[in-house]
């Protein structure tokens, strides 16, 4: 299957007080931990965010929402209508910890449904998973309706969740690990987050 890669950064980032997706790990904005993730599993990776700007320093190709002040579904919705593969794989851009095999594991898992997400710690994570371009439509009548909840759509069409185990050689204790508070990211910084 020819896959999209999608990191959405269209986020007011209004808990943080600041663009999280440029805060610093490493020496590296958050946004260029995941995208350098991405890029290892697919040939095209794209940027959602209305925010050209911020991010033209990543090289990718990044689009604004087609439809505005959807939140994240909106986002997916983006990234699907611009896509010319068969599906989008999402993350958004403050989960630096994610790593191509989680990515590749999730992508290969399971059979051919519109939605595959994974559960990790008991929480299903829909910003890290893959996403068909069959979905359009129906993200396009939720979003008419104004039902803007990722996990509606997830709910609502065919989908599988990815159970993420402490018994898969790639598993990490941080791997969907991301950031929305401040305090959250001084516990990052503070902590070897990659180790």
């Amino acid at each position: 299957m020819f896959i999209t890669g999608a990191l959405l950064a269209g986020g007011k980032s209004t808990r943080m007080g600041s663009d999280k997706a440029l805060l610093l790990l490493e020496g590296m904005p958050l946004i260029r931990h995941v995208a350098a993730t991405m890029q290892q599993c697919f040939d095209d990776v794209m940027i959602i965010s209305d925010r050209v700007q911020d991010y033209g320093f990543l090289g990718l190709p990044i689009f604004p929402d087609i439809i505005q002040d959807c939140g994240p579904l909106g986002g997916i919705h983006s990234a699907l209508v611009r896509s010319k593969a068969e599906a989008v794989f999402v993350s958004s851009c403050d989960t630096p910890f994610i790593s191509p095999e989680l990515v590749r594991y999730i992508c290969a898992h399971g059979s051919d449904v519109d939605v595959k997400i994974p559960l990790w710690k008991g929480m299903l994570h829909p910003l890290c998973g893959l996403y068909s371009r069959r979905l359009i439509t129906e993200i396009e009548l939720k979003l008419d309706a104004g039902e803007l909840m990722v996990q509606g759509l997830v709910r609502d069409c065919p989908s599988i969740t990815v159970p993420i185990e402490a018994s898969l050689p790639f598993y990490r204790d941080n791997l969907l690990t991301n950031v929305n508070l401040p305090g959250e990211y001084r516990a990052l910084t503070e902590d070897d987050g990659f180790a």
